[in-house]
């Protein structure tokens, strides 16, 4: 199996803008370089064996910047550009629906039977996603040390990858400027690997963490867990990792948001494999300190532990990004 974690470059003016870029060379503004440094952040213990890049400033930027925590090869390619747009390039998104007419309902659709939709003198939907998985499908077969692959491209690169793959959401996924999604490859076949949007809360107890005893329910390996999980529709983070501490632990807690800090990450829970984009925060029990009552909570959920903070880091280092990100906010906490 070949691992790839896909993501889009920053902003640019003409994202800004809401001008349609194309294969036109557009460089990140401040603000998409400041997101490519916050996404590297996210992500820099994925650790790929290689960084693949569109050859457009904007991808290469991003990529760069995700790459000062890797320090792995760079392959630059223009198969991994953003679609050739045509006539709609260089065009306000008012001036694209102009153009095309109805036919721009074709380009958001995720329908099927719109993959043949191409602006004028510009590439179709199926022809761009042949295009970037035909170049990746070689790269791999060419290439069969790297087992970890890293892919900086564009917005429209993501919609044609992760269209009608296994696992996509029907409606398909947001592409937000430095959003990641996480696919596989295996038995020559393309394989999305869910999102799970969750929350978790780091709370800090004369000098002690608070979690969770965990269990494994497929693999029996013990863990212990930060309060948090998944975020639920009409629900923000705040609102989850309050309410799941609660759920978990028994405690009421109160989480700040000033502390937000996001990392995303592979994780395997009862033999499912999610790509995890966690909001960590700080927080403090509400209520005065009482013993921790026993928890009716899921199966796997085996009691409250508070875990010695000087002890924090092995007991997380199941994870390195829970680890570090764990490691942090403890130590701003009284």
């Amino acid at each position: 199996m070949v691992e790839f974690l896909f993501f889009r470059h920053g902003e640019t003016d003409w994202n800004l803008k809401r001008i349609f870029q194309g294969h036109s060379d557009i460089p990140l503004n401040s603000t998409g370089l400041s997101q490519a440094q916050n996404l590297a952040d996210k992500i820099k213990h994925w650790k790929p064996d290689v960084l693949l890049s569109s050859d457009l400033a904007r991808a290469l930027q991003t990529g760069l910047a995700c790459n000062q925590h890797w320090n792995a090869p760079v392959v630059q390619s223009p198969l991994l550009r953003e679609m050739n747009m045509g006539k709609a390039e260089g065009l306000h998104r008012d001036e694209v629906k102009e153009l095309v007419g109805p036919g721009f309902e074709k380009w958001v659709s995720h329908n099927p039977e719109d993959e043949s939709f191409r602006f004028p003198e510009g590439e179709s939907k199926e022809e761009a996603r042949a295009r970037i998985l035909g170049f990746l499908e070689k790269f791999v077969k060419a290439n069969p040390q790297y087992k970890r692959i890293a892919v900086s491209t564009h917005g429209g690169v993501l919609r044609r990858v992760t269209h009608a793959l296994p696992g996509t959401p029907i409606e398909g996924v947001p592409i937000p400027n430095c959003v990641t999604y996480r696919v596989n490859w295996y038995h020559d076949q393309w394989h999305f690997v869910p999102v799970r949007e969750r929350a978790s809360v780091v709370v800090n107890h004369n000098d002690s963490i608070l979690s969770f005893h965990a269990i494994d329910p497929h693999s029996e390996q013990e863990y212990h867990f930060l309060p948090g999980g998944l975020i639920e529709p009409n629900e923000n983070a705040i609102e989850c990792v309050e309410r799941e501490a609660l759920e978990e632990t028994g405690f009421l807690v109160r989480a700040d948001s000033t502390t937000l800090k996001i990392r995303e990450y592979d994780f395997i829970w009862n033999n499912k494999h999610v790509w995890c984009r966690t909001h960590f925060f700080k927080g403090e029990l509400v209520n005065p300190y009482d013993a921790p009552a026993a928890v009716n909570d899921a199966e796997y959920n085996k009691g409250v532990v508070w875990i010695e903070k000087d002890k924090s880091s092995s007991v997380f280092s199941y994870h390195p990004s829970i680890e570090e990100v764990t490691m942090e906010l403890a130590f701003q906490l009284k």
